[in-house]
């Protein structure tokens, strides 16, 4: 929205620091981007609740005004499948996003393991 739209952009996030789980050089090239792209980083927010065109964050008091949001509030893992398949008879093991939500290749090599131990 900030390069290709010139809309202000403001992130929030609940954590401290924006991108945890990746590497420090990939953090270090988004971090320059959204400060040359002139995007404001809210970090350590908390979304309260939304009241027309704002966004309220009740720990710091603070209000983000917008024409539009995006949410992108993460992920987590849905293991529903593995508990009932637990119960049959055959074995199985979870892996992927049922253990936890992360990238494609966890999820291929715990298949590969997997695979290799039956």
């Amino acid at each position: 929205m900030a390069e290709k739209h010139s809309k202000k952009v403001t992130l929030v996030d609940q954590l401290p620091q924006v991108l945890t789980e990746v590497e420090i050089f990939t953090q270090w090239v988004v971090q320059g981007k959204l400060a040359e792209l002139g995007i404001d980083v809210k970090l350590n927010h908390c979304i309260d609740r939304f009241e027309e065109n704002r966004l309220i964050c009740s720990e710091q008091d603070s209000v983000v005004e917008a024409d539009a949001f995006v949410m992108a509030l993460g992920m987590k893992p849905n293991n529903d499948l593995y508990k009932e398949l637990e119960q049959g008879e055959i074995p199985v093991e979870m892996i992927g996003d049922a253990v936890k939500a992360r990238k494609v290749i966890h999820a291929i090599h715990e298949g590969y393991h997997a695979g290799r131990r039956s």
